[in-house]
């Protein structure tokens, strides 16, 4: 469900509309808040995952800006999405990094290979059903790595949208079964409550 709102009514400046993209890094568009992209770099700088994992690649803002830092670690860098070429994945890839042109659900074992390779794996959810997406690929986890489901509103904060993101198609209640089901606590929540991704951690055992 898009929200309504406007370039003039834009309460925040933590979102940002700059053409059909909402934030730009180095000129590289990515359908995010200006919170997103650092709580990514951040959290992939300090915990150094050794995969990392996004569905959904759209124009490649995102991607690009991942695949470098999973780069300066040495980690590998999968992204995948049902279209390509055009304006969908034209910016380029770092490192060990490899875009799929994947229906995440038709790959769901090939995903799940990847994310059972020994080290830290990061999911990101940001394809065409981000509740879908998060409790399939949950089902991997294993203890200590991280999945996030895009486009999500925090309903305990008020004004979410259009405050911090103009887009809502996961809500914590979508995901409570999920989060129950393998043991999922929050992930870096000083940074990602407002990014509007849902990022959660299996528990460390």
């Amino acid at each position: 469900m898009r929200l309504e709102h406007g370039i003039g009514n834009d309460k925040s400046p933590l979102y940002h509309l700059t053409g059909d993209y909402n934030v730009r890094v180095q000129e590289y568009e990515m359908s995010q808040n200006m919170i997103a992209p650092a709580a990514w770099s951040l959290a992939v700088m300090r915990h150094r995952p050794l995969m990392v994992i996004e569905i959904g690649t759209c124009k490649g803002g995102l991607s690009n800006l991942l695949s470098g830092c999973t780069a300066h670690y040495g980690g590998e860098f999968h992204t995948m999405d049902v279209h390509s070429g055009g304006e969908k994945n034209k910016y380029p890839l770092y490192g060990n990094a490899t875009f799929h042109l994947w229906d995440c659900f038709e790959h769901a074992e090939e995903i799940g290979e990847l994310i059972r390779r020994p080290g830290q794996c990061f999911v990101l959810c940001d394809g065409g059903n981000k509740v879908r997406e998060f409790s399939r690929f949950a089902e991997f986890l294993k203890p200590g790595d991280v999945i996030g489901a895009h486009d999500w509103i925090d309903e305990t904060i008020p004004n979410y949208s259009p405050d911090f993101w103009g887009c809502c198609e996961v809500r914590t209640p979508d995901l409570e079964p999920t989060f129950a089901r393998h043991g999922l606590t929050d992930f870096m929540p000083e940074w990602f409550q407002y990014s509007a991704w849902c990022v959660k951690q299996r528990a460390v055992q």
